[in-house]
Parts: structure tokens; C-alpha cells; sequence
């Protein structure tokens, strides 16, 4: 879900977006941030998904192959991921950005 978007006339920022706000505000438990920033179009949603997720799953954010770019703004997923380590540990909450 976008989390911050670019507004329709070109005003220099991105602006906060509700439904990504949404998203945070109804987390009761902690959580973790993982990021991905660089230029458009240079395979940031698309390392996220390949690095946390496996499967059906590994493109949680719209991607395509060609010019246009599906993530315009700022993504977020909008349920976190569950991040393991050793079986003893506590799975972490993360989500994507």
C-alpha cells in the first residue's frame, strides 16, 4: 500500500498517504523497518521480496518489466513480514518499505 505518494501537481515533496498511515497506526506490538532507496526503476521492490520472502509471496509490491514504474512514492507492505533466526528466537515483525 503507498505510504507516501507523489502529489498530482509537482510540489518539490511526497505527501503521507492514509491508508499506508493506517497500516502503522493499527500495529499494538513492535516492530522493525526494512528499506530499499535508490533511483526509479533499479529493482528495489524487487530485492525486498527476493531477499524476505520465498515462493508465491516473493513480490508483495506490484513490479513490472518494462518503462513503467508500479511503486511510484513510497510502498508498504501492509501486513508485516515474520523474520526468523535460530529456532529459539522470537520470529521479528518487519515491514517492507
Amino acid at each position: 500500500v503507498p505510504l507516501f505518494r507523489k502529489p498530482a501537481s509537482s510540489i518539490g515533496r511526497l505527501v503521507v498517504d492514509q491508508q499506508g498511515l493506517a497500516v502503522l497506526r493499527a500495529q499494538k506490538q513492535p516492530f522493525a523497518i526494512i528499506s530499499a532507496v535508490g533511483p526509479t526503476r533499479t529493482g528495489k521492490s524487487s530485492i525486498l521480496g527476493r531477499a524476505f520472502l520465498r515462493g508465491e509471496d516473493e513480490n508483495l509490491f506490484e513490479i513490472g518489466s518494462g518503462v513503467t514504474s508500479f511503486t511510484g512514492g513510497v510502498w508498504i507492505t501492509s501486513e508485516p513480514v515474520l523474520l526468523r533466526g535460530s529456532s529459539e528466537e522470537k520470529p521479528v515483525r518487519a515491514f517492507l518499505i
